[in-house]
């Protein structure tokens, strides 16, 4: 189906685009920056039809600086659907709608005060009620949140967690509700994969993954080494995927309640390696 011609909606600038589900407003979408300048958002409801928005024109929001990267998600807590982008005043932005309402803006380097060099993630957390913009910045991984009906706060993750500074723009933030956690993987230098995370009602923490479990690091250079962290609710598990030197695809994962354990999926599943194909963009 090409999503383009059947909306009339115009052509994509680059290859950068993201997707994603939304529960509450029961539709799905897809977000991209046009040749326009502006953002766009191509959607559709469940038995409805395809739909094109312009967000930029609908939020009155600046338009965004297009070598940056943004990320769409959706907060089931709050019951909405937004994007958080870089603008071409270099502050951070969202955009963003509840069920039944309108689009707005937000500039959350004004709220905020943090700028950012990469937007690396954006993600709700319905366990902790809160919906938070992870960003690299020259001292290294900030966050920007805010709770259902509060206000946009900002924490400097590497300064409170005592956690090294990562060595690439792969650094995945992400919620899981089973473990009542949030976190934010990456990777340093040496290749090793660490994380930073918080329960509810708790502290900011660090720990060395690649440490705690004897898995192999990611492939060298770390800078085109990309890496996957996610939930998986239904075994109640969370999980970091990578690539090795040997093109080999490995898993860090922890079950509610357990330890950090390291399978190497290549292998056990007999699996053809990786097929190196240079730098991944984002």
């Amino acid at each position: 189906m090409n999503l383009t011609q059947l909306t009339g909606a115009p052509p994509i600038r680059q290859s950068q685009f993201t997707a994603y589900p939304w529960e509450a407003g029961r539709s799905k979408q897809v977000v991209y920056y046009s040749s326009d300048g502006d953002m766009h958002e191509l959607f559709v409801p469940v038995g409805g039809s395809w739909s094109h928005a312009d967000l930029t024109q609908l939020g009155d929001a600046p338009r965004p600086d297009l070598d940056h990267n943004f990320a769409g998600f959706e907060w089931g807590a709050g019951r909405t659907k937004q994007v958080a982008y870089v603008a071409n005043d270099f502050d951070i932005h969202e955009v963003f709608v509840e069920v039944g309402g309108s689009w707005s803006d937000v500039d959350l380097t004004k709220l905020t005060g943090d700028r950012a060099q990469v937007i690396t993630a954006a993600y709700g957390w319905d366990a902790g009620g809160t919906k938070q913009v992870v960003l690299i910045t020259e001292d290294g991984i900030h966050e920007l949140f805010v709770p259902v009906g509060g206000s946009w706060s900002h924490v400097d993750l590497t300064q409170i967690t005592g956690g090294p500074p990562p060595a690439s723009n792969f650094v995945a933030g992400y919620g899981w509700n089973a473990g009542r956690a949030k976190q934010v993987a990456y990777a340093t230098a040496d290749g090793h994969i660490h994380e930073l995370f918080v329960q509810v009602g708790g502290s900011w923490s660090h720990v060395d993954l690649t440490d705690i479990t004897g898995a192999p690091p990611l492939a060298q250079p770390v800078f085109e080494s990309p890496l996957v962290g996610y939930a998986w609710e239904a075994g109640r598990a969370k999980q970091v995927v990578y690539c090795t030197e040997d093109r080999h695809i490995h898993e860090l994962f922890v079950i509610e309640g357990g330890s950090w354990n390291h399978v190497d999926l290549t292998q056990i599943t007999g699996a053809p390696p990786v097929v190196p194909v240079g730098p991944i963009v984002h």
